[in-house]
């Protein structure tokens, strides 16, 4: 199965442009390279020719300069110039006129017509020729490398949308799992308790512990359905009220800190995750009427402080509850648990402390 999906992810078109894209790059590279090297070679030629033709007095003959150090270089030049007639056929024309004016060294003949203008007349077309060819090369690799920059864009495209639908999918099953622990931590020990106490016909009682039961429920769904349209303050507005409708416990937000709008999204939600599961445990277990959520800036860390005036919890015989429940695999205090982890993802610390009622207070590195 592994080896067919990377199979299918090779085949994907991004892989096969940015492939070709870098192919032809490479190919336009290396031959430019080598063009210029000829090109250079050529002009080294035409320089040595037009050096012949300047220093010779072909006023008379015969002539001083050896033909044998002259025909080599001429005759290069016609074989390098020969290709270059298929884009420039004046340069076959050239080369007939040229042949035809260059003198015989060993015949006294003058000759009628200087040969340096028709050398410079070909090294002309010839720089001309090797111009458009270089611009040709330089266009195919500037082509190549748009094509291999559109095809990395898509890969990064998708790269990122796949990491965000796995991080979204992480999240979702996160909070289905949190979802669950709530269930089985609060509303299965209220439904447990109202049909025990319905066995004994204890109606009035049972029937505080399913509308318990009845409101976090409503609470736990209410919290699922947030998404992150407003500004991170608002939601946390949205999350108390709703809590308080629900939960009937009064709640009270202060929020001086200015470095909300730039957290990051997932930073925002594991703190918005952490205030829920604060406010759950508090309803299940606190018997509160008042929680206070204070959100500062103090120095470069973000402080989140949520308290209530319940009937609070010793913390040191909490913490080993918890540590004990977790190395026996049962489920403990899962609210706690659940906001330390948070925390701890997040890179803060938390502290509980025990004043009557309970605060929990929190502080995070700004990440700015």
């Amino acid at each position: 199965m592994r080896s067919r999906f990377l199979f299918k992810s090779v085949l994907h078109i991004e892989y096969i442009l940015f492939f070709i894209g870098l192919v032809c790059f490479c190919l336009s590279e290396a031959f430019l390279v080598i063009a210029h090297n000829r090109y250079a070679v050529l002009e080294n030629d035409f320089a040595e020719l037009e050096t012949f033709c300047i220093t010779e007095d072909f006023s008379q003959a015969p002539y001083e300069t050896d033909a044998h150090s002259f025909q080599p270089v001429f005759e290069r030049i016609k074989k390098s110039c020969i290709p270059l007639a298929y884009f420039a056929p004046d340069i076959d024309r050239e080369l007939s006129n040229l042949t035809t004016t260059i003198p015989d060294f060993e015949s006294s003949e003058k000759i009628k017509t200087h040969p340096l203008f028709g050398i410079v007349r070909l090294r002309n077309e010839v720089q001309e020729v090797w111009r458009r060819i270089g611009f040709g090369y330089r266009a195919m690799s500037m082509s190549s490398l748009t094509l291999i920059l559109i095809a990395m864009a898509v890969i990064i495209y998708r790269f990122v949308m796949q990491k965000a639908a796995t991080e979204k999918s992480l999240i979702i099953s996160e909070a289905h799992s949190t979802f669950s622990r709530n269930l089985h931590d609060g509303l299965a020990q209220d439904i447990a308790a109202a049909k025990i106490l319905l066995a004994e016909h204890e109606t009035e009682k049972a029937s505080f512990f399913i509308n318990h039961a009845l409101q976090e429920t409503r609470y736990l769904i209410d919290s699922l359905h947030l998404t992150f349209t407003d500004d991170f303050e608002t939601f946390i507005q949205k999350t108390l009220a709703s809590f308080e409708v629900n939960c009937g416990i009064h709640t009270e937000l202060v929020c001086t800190a200015t470095s909300l709008s730039h957290l990051q999204p997932q930073t925002q939600l594991e703190l918005l995750r952490i205030i829920q599961e604060a406010l759950s445990n508090i309803f299940r277990h606190a018997n509160a009427t008042l929680i206070q959520v204070m959100l500062t800036d103090i120095a470069d860390e973000l402080r989140l402080v949520i308290k209530d005036n319940g009937r609070g919890f010793d913390v040191e015989s909490l913490e080993k509850t918890s540590t004990s429940s977790e190395q026996k695999g049962s489920n403990g205090h899962w609210g706690i648990e659940n906001m330390k982890k948070r925390v701890n993802v997040l890179g803060g610390t938390i502290k509980f402390i025990n004043d009557g009622g309970l605060t929990i207070a929190i502080s995070i590195k700004n990440t700015l």
